[in-house]
């Protein structure tokens, strides 16, 4: 038996009854049973589907048909329960929609069927239903396949960025900032971790340091080129830099940031990062004082939870990532 991952939409007609009918008729399929149903949500339709919103759901199966042979089963049913289906166009509304997202650990690229499905990783109406019923495949699958656009990537800072990493420094934090000298004894720290979002290899964009001690990872510096800002490129980085946290087995995040620097405490508190304390009259140039902000177990539920639900947020939106 192979395990399967199935998406049901539907946005005319009466929608739960046309899920419910889908539902029905996959149970009478030979060597089909379903496992798990998440709840049905709504959402709105996409592309050429509206304007009614759509009810979306996941199913877990176990199957003993090939993908092939599941695909067709599958397209008998939609047919079965909408006739007009091929008039109205593949893009169109639907009384039902069923998809196959997953497929034991296959990948497939072919004409007729692709595996895991090209957009699942993109679209929330299927990642939220699917963290519902089976988050540890969200967590072992969805992330290997948020990607960078092949234009960009994260690597290790590099003596030969530095002067772009200055102006990016100075432009972002004015007159009072980290110099030369400072990166260039960050870059040989042995607790330190620099990192670079860049552009075909060496438009930098933006960066971030951290220093790894024990179990805790403190964020040190990040900075987004200015004209870059808004793009999501400091979220991009911080998302990596969580990767590594949980890979590396880190528990908590911790990072001190102006008081007045409202935008970037509310992009650390989306990724659940808490205000713990104040350092007082922090920062050289103008005596500011610095927030603390600490997270609290990054492997704890709540914060992968979380974590999934803002990197499908970002990928959704941000121009960096492939859709």
């Amino acid at each position: 038996m192979h395990t399967a991952y199935l998406s049901l939409g539907s946005n005319l007609g009466d929608r739960q009854r046309n899920l419910e009918t889908a539902l029905s008729q996959i149970l009478q399929c030979e060597g089909v049973k379903i496992l798990k149903c998440s709840t049905w949500l709504e959402n709105p339709a996409i592309e050429e589907a509206g304007p009614n919103p759509f009810l979306n759901g996941v199913i877990k199966i176990s199957v003993n048909l090939s993908p092939i042979e599941l695909l067709k089963e599958l397209q008998r049913i939609e047919l079965s329960i909408d006739c007009n289906r091929v008039e109205r166009g593949r893009k169109s509304a639907r009384i039902i929609d069923i998809d196959i997202l997953l497929f034991d650990r296959l990948k497939i690229d072919s004409a007729e069927l692709t595996i895991p499905h090209p957009r699942m990783f993109s679209r929330s109406f299927v990642l939220k239903p699917l963290n519902e019923i089976e988050p540890k495949i969200v967590q072992e699958t969805v992330y290997s396949y948020f990607k960078l656009k092949s234009e960009y990537k994260i690597r290790k800072m590099m003596l030969a960025d530095l002067d772009q990493i200055c102006r990016i420094e100075a432009d972002a934090y004015g007159e009072v900032h980290w110099t030369r000298d400072n990166f260039v004894s960050e870059l040989d720290n042995t607790v330190g971790d620099y990192n670079v979002l860049c552009k075909d290899d060496n438009e930098i964009l933006g960066y971030l340091g951290s220093w790894m001690i024990i179990d805790e990872m403190h964020i040190t510096t990040i900075a987004t080129a200015k004209n870059h800002i808004r793009k999501g490129v400091a979220e991009a980085l911080l998302i990596a830099q969580i990767f590594k946290a949980l890979e590396q087995n880190i528990k908590a995040l911790t990072l001190e940031v102006r008081v007045s620097n409202i935008k970037a405490q509310g992009l650390y508190e989306k990724y659940l990062f808490k205000r713990q304390g104040i350092r007082k009259r922090y920062y050289e140039d103008t005596l500011e004082s610095a927030l603390i902000m600490w997270t609290e177990d990054i492997n704890s539920d709540e914060f992968q939870k979380n974590f999934r639900e803002r990197l499908i947020e970002l990928v959704n939106k941000s121009e960096l990532f492939d859709q």
